[in-house]
């Protein structure tokens, strides 16, 4: 058995001893087929907060079917939160609820009318102008997040490379590795990434022993970086080294565009049709029962929205080369 193989088959007898362990879900509050409502006050920041916590659970750490609905604003008192809830919020039926909620003074009130209408957590944020990154950083913790994204260990002396079973290694030859990726590193698209937020939930690390030099250059795709022995032998976040030019960004900036396309009609939604629904449900006769067929055939719409971002989600073919920089070289 060649060394490929071999460690292909030692991944595939990790994989297997760690779902025997226990769930695969089973440090996360999120559970495959949940729906997290993200219920915070009406700011860019907070509501950009839920895209990223969509793309988080979409392609970061992924969770089969789960979902985030943008779900608007609470308003400044709890008669008027209780009114949206009963036609707004729960016919959305969420199992996770991030909540922000304006009125502290009756925050435990909010928590305890959500629990008994069946959410099975709920996670309360501040309301803050800190950025969305920093606002979803907090939250994807409180999930449970752990940011350990991938990992991949490559023995230059030995030939050999192995990798966490988010990843699979295709083949080591010369110092290149090729390896394909189901799990992703989050893409900011430029913006600037809180230190937090990659030390935290965005850790994509690279590990190399065997190097004969004091410096080695990685080629990641088309980019490269110089590192010194020491620190790849300690790990190196990719995420960060090699920010703005990975090979993963294009593809995420396509499942990133469905998902902001979707919160848009989830905002239109909140926006239009749960408040009509208001006074519709106020009315007797048909116009009642119109309004729980159109709220029915929305929550279709953003589901069949959800998969089609999810189809987006594909697996990623990329290379690392590592080379020895000559020591005493310019």
């Amino acid at each position: 058995m060649n060394r490929v193989a071999f460690a292909s088959v030692l991944a595939a007898g990790l994989l297997g001893a760690m779902l025997a362990a226990g769930p695969l879900y089973a440090d996360l509050l999120v559970q495959p087929h949940d729906l997290i409502a993200v219920y915070s006050d009406m700011t860019s920041e907070q509501r950009m907060a839920s895209v990223d916590i969509g793309d988080y659970l979409l392609m970061c750490r992924p969770v089969d079917d789960a979902r985030v609905y943008d779900a608007g604003s609470p308003k400044e008192n709890l008669q008027t939160f209780n009114r949206d809830l009963a036609f707004g919020l729960w016919q959305v039926k969420p199992n996770v609820v991030l909540l922000s909620f304006s009125d502290s003074a009756n925050l435990s009130s909010v928590i305890e009318t959500l629990k008994k209408r069946g959410a099975g957590s709920v996670i309360t944020f501040p309301s803050s102008t800190d950025t969305h990154l920093a606002i979803a950083c907090t939250c994807l913790k409180d999930l449970g997040c752990d940011g350990a994204i991938g990992s991949i260990d490559v023995d230059l002396s030995a030939g050999t490379a192995t990798s966490d079973p988010g990843q699979k290694i295709v083949a080591i030859q010369n110092g290149v590795v090729t390896i394909q990726t189901s799990r992703y590193p989050f893409s900011a698209g430029g913006e600037p990434m809180p230190a937090a937020f990659n030390d935290d939930l965005n850790r994509y690390t690279l590990t190399v022993k065997g190097i004969a030099s004091l410096k080695a250059k990685v080629t990641w795709g088309v980019e490269s970086r110089d590192f010194s022995t020491s620190d790849l032998a300690k790990g190196v976040n990719l995420s960060v080294a090699f920010a703005g030019h990975t090979p993963f960004d294009a593809q995420f900036a396509k499942v990133r565009s469905a998902v902001i396309s979707r919160q848009k009609d989830q905002d239109f939604f909140n926006d239009t049709y749960f408040n009509l629904a208001i006074m519709l449900k106020h009315m007797a006769g048909p116009e009642g029962a119109a309004a729980d067929k159109l709220g029915e055939a929305i929550l279709d719409h953003d589901r069949t929205a959800a998969e089609a971002a999810a189809t987006l989600v594909v697996p990623i073919s990329h290379t690392l080369k590592i080379e020895a920089i000559p020591d005493g070289a310019k």
